[in-house]
């Protein structure tokens, strides 16, 4: 019998039944992986900000990037690493000065995120729990609580990057009209996306 499990990206509530099911077929595997912190392993469980890279294996990416230079001796390997770095950082630093100059306060990336995270906000609604957290709910019934002085949502997405998510949007939009100083998502965009950082 093969079973097919996909513990890495699931939300808490998942994974807890994922294990119940792996428990049927096969106890120790079971026991195994309850053994191992899920704060390591498990999406849903890490705290902290994946900076929109959800693996547990960034060296991968290293490599990809370094795939000639790999093999090259420790010193070449490290000239090639800072000359890569360099030229990334000159690149930044040109896309910076020209987005400076305009009204634009962040870069690119979370610039290009909030429109999308708001269109996506559109058809939600939310009832809220507080002044920083509510429980949203999208057109397809799916309901998510966000939280905005721990900048979390169970979708995960918000916690991913800092950025707020769709959901976050909506709860934000619902602040706006029951709070004399109306919230601004930008407020909640993380410094480092700032073209000032």
């Amino acid at each position: 019998m093969r079973l097919h499990l996909t513990f890495g990206q699931l939300p808490m509530h998942e994974y807890h039944s994922e294990i119940a099911r792996l428990e049927l077929v096969n106890l120790g595997a079971a026991d195994y992986l309850k053994s191992v912190d899920p704060t390591l392993w498990v999406t849903a469980f890490y705290a902290g900000p994946y900076y929109g890279h959800k693996t547990s294996n960034v060296v991968e990416s290293t490599n990809k990037v370094f795939k000639d230079q790999r093999e090259l001796p420790i010193p070449d390997l490290l000239d090639a690493i800072w000359h890569y770095t360099m030229n990334c950082r000159f690149k930044r630093y040109i896309k910076v000065t020209q987005l400076g100059t305009g009204s634009q306060i962040h870069t690119e990336f979370g610039f290009q995120q909030l429109p999308n995270n708001q269109r996506w906000a559109m058809a939600n609604s939310v009832v809220l729990s507080s002044l920083t957290s509510g429980l949203v709910t999208q057109s397809n019934h799916k309901t998510y609580v966000t939280n905005l002085h721990l900048r979390t949502c169970t979708c995960g997405h918000f916690q991913e990057n800092g950025i707020p998510c769709g959901h976050a949007f909506t709860l934000i939009r619902s602040l706006q009209s029951h709070i004399p100083v109306h919230p601004n998502p930008r407020d909640y965009v993380p410094y480092y996306f700032t073209i000032v950082a």
